[in-house]
């Protein structure tokens, strides 16, 4: 579980909330499941291309547990941070929310969010949709044209792939504001969405335990911010991880189950064996 009691600690609360890139967490609360195991499968590519989609894989698994480690320092960390003293600022009455911790919470938000649509690139490209890449997202790359009123992409919807209609209906718990796209099955996928948009372009006010809420009409009212208490947004960006670690697990599982339908299809002497990928060791990951 960990050399130090921080990295234990780290690892009982991602097992307990069921974060681990891992299946075996959703399972077992065991160390056995306190790793994030799953990688891109073995996939076969024309002579003369790189490993490319297992580095573009590790690189979303990686954003994803940078993003989940920050949350739980974000939640985690006691006392005033060094960087925040001497950062002169004002008491609003709202009991607004300053400091690391905040904004470790905000990139984690933003962090994770940004991943799915990368998995909607992913998705493009290997299963050849055609989708202009300045047009991918998440929510709309399963519809023929990006538009849901012309049905499913044809690729798509012929497809017996579990994993793959898996990820089709997590699209569906994210709200987009662009026309055929603006239900969603999460109730609170609209809130979600708000928030990303301020967060990226606009303005999030976290407030401490003790703010009911803006009180209009005595001047606490701040109609430029999103606000919500710091404790409700933790839950959100804990909701906006589930999301994000099943999207990967769909991912790398209907990768798997279409390369062996590919290689059903494909004549026995049209690949020739790959060089296996060594495993990038921990201790190479230092700064260097």
């Amino acid at each position: 579980m960990g050399s130090t009691s921080d990295e234990v600690r780290y690892r009982e609360w991602s097992l307990d909330y069921v974060l681990f890139v891992n299946p075996l967490n959703d399972l077992v609360r065991r160390s056995i499941a306190a790793c994030d195991v799953l990688t891109a499968p073995s996939i076969a590519v024309s002579i003369g291309e790189g490993p490319y989609y297992a580095g573009f894989y590790d690189q979303m698994k990686q954003e994803y547990v940078s993003a989940r480690f920050l949350l739980w320092k974000g939640i985690t960390q006691e006392g005033v941070h060094f960087s925040d003293r001497g950062v002169k600022q004002y008491d609003t009455l709202d009991y607004p929310v300053y400091g690391l911790f905040a904004e470790k919470l905000k990139i984690c938000f933003r962090m994770a969010y940004s991943i799915l649509d990368k998995v909607a690139f992913f998705v493009n490209h290997y299963f050849n949709l055609g989708c202009p890449a300045n047009r991918v997202s998440f929510r709309t790359i399963w519809y023929s044209a990006q538009k849901r009123e012309k049905g499913l992409h044809p690729y798509l919807s012929t497809k017996k792939n579990l994993p793959l209609r898996g990820l089709f209906w997590l699209s569906l718990d994210l709200f987009s504001d662009e026309p055929g796209f603006r239900d969603s099955i999460e109730p609170e996928s609209k809130d979600i969405h708000a928030i990303r948009r301020h967060l990226e372009h606009k303005y999030v006010k976290l407030h401490a335990k003790g703010w009911s809420g803006s009180v209009k009409g005595i001047g606490l009212d701040d109609p430029l911010a999103y606000s919500l208490a710091v404790d409700d947004f933790q839950l959100k960006a804990i909701q906006l991880l589930h999301m994000v670690r099943s999207a990967l697990i769909y991912l790398s599982l209907s990768v798997h189950l279409e390369e062996i339908e590919r290689a059903r299809k494909r004549p026995e002497d049209a690949v020739v064996p790959g060089i296996p990928l060594a495993e990038w060791e921990d201790e190479w990951k230092a700064h260097l």
